[in-house]
This record gives C-alpha cells, structure tokens and sequence, in this order.
C-alpha cells in the first residue's frame, strides 16, 4: 500500500445522496439477478443501513440469451469451461431465454414438426462445435447489438470474422469483429500474492502456488480471553479523511503463516523488525458495516485528497470528471454506485493507521528511518481483514451492480444514456490505471527486478479493461469527445447545458494531452475513453 501524495486542490461541492447498504450484495444479485437497482432510499435514523431496490426489469421483454467477451493476448479465463446447456437462462448474464410465440396448432400447420423441437439448420452453421466455441468465446459485438435475432455464426476463415461481419466486407478489407462480454471486466485486486501474505488461514488451496482467497470469518478469541468479551474500540485512518474508521479488535492466537510483525530495510540493506500484539478484527459483520458508512461519509474528502492536482490538462480533465460525477450522482443510481466503487478500491491501496487514545500497546519506532517513526500501523492480520472485507464483501457486489445496470443501458446505448455510461466508464477504467500504479509501486517498494509485481492481476486487469472498452467504443462512445466538428454532435446528442459546457472544455483539454504509452502510468487506460481509432491493448508482464 503506497500514499501517493497528490495536494489539496480545489474544494467538490458535496451532493447530497443516499448511502449504499452494507449488505453482501453478491447475496443479493444471486437471488434476484435481473433486478435492475435504482436510488436507493435509507432512513436517516436507523442504526444499520436497509435497502429498497427498485425493480425496473419488465418480464414481458424477452431478450436472446447472448455471451460476451474480447479475445485479446491475455486472457485470464479462456481455460473456463462453458456454461452448461441447463442453465442459459441463470447464466452470468442474467437474461432470459427466448419464449416461443408461435401457438402449437400453427407451427404443426406449417412444417408439422413440434414447437418444442428445435429445428436443424441446413447448411451446417449449428453444428455443435459452433454452439460450444459461442458459449465459451461469446458472440461478437455486432451481432449482439443487432435487432434480428440470428446467432453470430462462424465466417468462412477459422479466426476471421465471423459470417454477418464477413459479408459487409468492402475494398478496404474486412470489418471489425471484435467477441466481448461484461462479465469479464474483472479489475479488483483480489487479495496479496502468496509470498506477500500476512496469513494463510483463508488460502482455498493450501498446496496451490496461485493465491485465491476464501472470504475471511471471525477468529477465534484468545484463549486466556475467553470468559471476558475482550474487545478494544480503535479508530483507524488513511491519513485522506478527517473521519476514521472505528472497528472492534480482540486478542488472537496465531498459527503457523500468521504474521505478527513487519520488516524494513534501512539504506545500508540492514534489516529490521517492528513487532506487533496479536489483534485481529472481532467482529466481521460489525467491520463491513463500518467500512459502508466510512465510505459513505468520505466520498469527498477521498475524491479531494487523491485526484492529482490539477497542474497539467490530464489532471484537470480527471477532476472535472470526478466533479460533474458528484453532481450526477444525485440523479444517476449508476454514477453514484461507480463513485462508491472507486472510494472503496483506494481502501485496499494505501495502509492504515491507528489513531486515537487507544494503540493496542504500540508506540512509534525510535528509528528515524523506519517507516513506522511517524504512524502506528495496524496489525498484519487487521490489515489483511480490511481489505479482505473490502474485497469480498463490497466491491465484487457492487461491481456486478455496475456492469449490470451498464448492460441495460450499453447494448445498445440510448443517446440519452451516453453521458452517464461516460462518466461510469471513465471512473472504471481511472479505478484501473490506480490498481496499475499501487503494483508498480509495490514492485519498487519490494525491490523487485519486474516493473509488475502480480502478473495474474495485471493480466486480468488488461483483459476486463479491454472488454469494458470494446463495448464503449464499438458504440461509438468516443464520438462527442472525439468529431472533428461539434456541431456533428449537437445534431446527434441533446445535451442540457452543464454537459455541453463540460464536453467542450473536455474536448478543449483533451487537445493538450500527451497520452501515455507505458501500462501503470497515470491516464493509461482513461486516456483510450476518447480514442476514435481504438484498438484493445496488450501489455507486457516481464
């Protein structure tokens, strides 16, 4: 975790909005998947957050079931295996199957074959090896858009485009046909890499060299606690908010790979050691409701005190996005849960620190050089529940409310959706240069000899990256930040008049910029939201 140090700019004007429940929202989503949320409302005096979703989803709108997803040089899932035939209609993308409108008696009429039989092609295009490349590829973005429900069917050249895209080739070659689905756009740090972890005890595979982590529970109390309740109230800080987060600790007893201390290297290579008491967080439901509110009460303050300063066009243009997302999201369900997302991925980023009268014995180290001289950290297991909490327990869920509501508004866009999906867009792919920059900072810190320091993450991170964009941009998401002539997006767009003031000074700026080329530096991806010749981008994990 790194601080990035940026300044304290210019002051947001807070909105004011209803705060996100903290309930497991993958809970949630796996028992109603289609519903579509909108604001959210929260009595003011209750003591733990309730959520009112409201359903949109109209039943009488049936949609073909369809996969999406971008093939690109690194993809993190195209070992997975297909979605099994029994259960298209509770796949990952939630979208009913295709009711067949035709009564019994017609259908017999006209071929004499039943309407619960699915009829056989005859030129060959369902063969089953097809069927199955759709299912675990997806089909490609221009025929997921189409309004004739046809299947995107294979082209005559193994990896060209498929058979529609084929046919509306002309003498400048062939068109694009890029396979993209939203459930890919996976771009949360799913915990520490093994040789990093502060415990072990919630590895799935003890035996595996991949970290992939369980949801953490409550620890066992210390035994010699046993008989008392044991819990200390600290207050916790980031050093980004006035606010701190006040979580309920109690004594632990390790077991083998639980770390109790921290190490640092001093400028001549010498090693030392800051040892800490065993606390770990109490209690992980009390925790997940903390971090809801922290997130809730300090959007602002996070926004004002992590965003660049505004010294360059790059860093003026991104705070002016952040802002009119601030004021949107008092009308837009979506800008708001993409602004609590981003909040919440900077919690798993930069170390936490105890403040307050109570330190959990801990005091400063003596040391001028240690890293621990001008703060008190949190214990290695509290820093790993943190963000395992984080992770699990809020931004997986909240990611998936994301995607879906984009996906009802995306495929294919409405004009009158698109500054939202703008605004959303960009705050994700903003969430994603950060979660670059804090692993080629961590590789620095570590001394690594790799400008990354966890390929998997940033191999995941590329792909989702590249499935976001490949949906923005093949709908021409760049177009009111990128025509040559603004008065081509005044006849297409109806803009009100804060939008269109935003847009031309966007379109002023974005003249100025030098874009990066280099995965992990600041306005990498955000750059791409604006690139009307944009291709998905490989990048080298060495």
């Amino acid at each position: 975790m790194t601080s990035h140090g940026y300044g304290y700019p210019q002051n947001f004007d807070p909105p004011s909005w209803d705060p996100i429940p903290c309930d497991d929202f993958s809970d949630e989503l796996s028992s109603d998947p289609t519903t579509l949320y909108a604001a959210i409302e929260v009595q003011s005096e209750a003591t733990a957050y309730e959520c009112w979703g409201v359903r949109s989803w109209d039943s009488s709108l049936q949609v073909p079931y369809q996969h999406v997803e971008t093939s690109t040089p690194s993809d993190p899932s195209s070992n997975s295996p297909p979605l099994s035939l029994d259960n298209l209609s509770s796949g990952d993308d939630y979208l009913p199957r295709r009711v067949q409108s035709e009564s019994k008696r017609k259908s017999e009429l006209v071929d004499g074959t039943s309407p619960n039989k699915r009829s056989k092609s005859t030129n060959g295009h369902t063969h089953p090896a097809h069927t199955a490349m759709n299912r675990k590829i997806g089909a490609c973005l221009a025929c997921q858009m189409r309004t004739n429900k046809r299947g995107c069917r294979p082209g005559p050249k193994t990896d060209g485009p498929c058979e529609a895209c084929w046919k509306k080739r002309n003498a400048l070659g062939a068109p694009i046909c890029r396979r993209a689905r939203l459930r890919d756009v996976k771009i949360i740090r799913l915990g520490p890499s093994r040789p990093f972890a502060y415990t072990l005890r919630w590895l799935k595979d003890l035996k595996s060299t991949q970290a992939e982590w369980k949801k953490s529970t409550n620890m066992p109390v210390k035994k010699s606690r046993q008989r008392s309740h044991g819990c200390i109230d600290v207050q916790l800080s980031q050093g980004h908010s006035i606010n701190t987060l006040n979580l309920r600790v109690q004594e632990f007893d390790p077991v083998d790979g639980d770390e109790t201390s921290y190490e640092w290297f001093d400028d001549d290579g010498v090693r030392h050691v800051y040892r800490c008491p065993n606390y770990a967080i109490a209690d992980r439901e009390h925790a997940l409701d903390r971090i809801c509110r922290f997130i809730d009460s300090n959007v602002v303050q996070y926004f004002r005190n992590l965003l660049p300063a505004p010294n360059d066009p790059s860093a003026k243009y991104v705070r002016m996005v952040f802002q009119n997302a601030l004021s949107r999201a008092r009308e837009s369900s979506l800008v708001a849960l993409t602004i609590r997302f981003w909040v919440a991925g900077r919690l798993i980023e930069d170390p936490w620190s105890i403040k307050g009268d109570e330190k959990l014995g801990l005091e400063l180290d003596p040391l001028p050089t240690s890293p621990y001289s001008q703060r008190i950290p949190v214990t290695p297991m509290m820093d790993f529940q943190i963000d395992n909490i984080t992770i699990y327990s809020y931004l997986t869920g909240i990611l998936d409310r994301i995607l879906k509501a984009m996906k009802e508004r995306i495929m294919p866009i409405k004009k009158e959706d698109w500054f939202d999906i703008h605004l959303a867009t960009f705050i994700l792919l903003h969430h994603a240069d950060l979660t670059m920059k804090h692993d080629v900072d961590f590789a620095k810190r570590h001394c690594l000899s790799r400008r990354f320091s966890n390929r998997p993450l940033i191999e995941m991170i590329t792909f989702g990256v590249n499935s976001l964009l490949s949906f923005y941009q093949h709908e021409e998401g760049h177009f009111p930040l990128s025509a040559p002539d603004w008065s081509e997006v005044e006849r297409g767009y109806r803009f009100n008049k804060s939008q269109r003031s935003y847009l031309l000074e966007a379109r002023r700026l974005i003249q100025q910029i030098d874009i990066p080329r280099k995965a992990g530096d600041d306005f990498f991806w955000t750059s791409q939201i604006y690139d009307r010749n944009w291709q998905p981008a490989s990048v080298e994990v060495v």
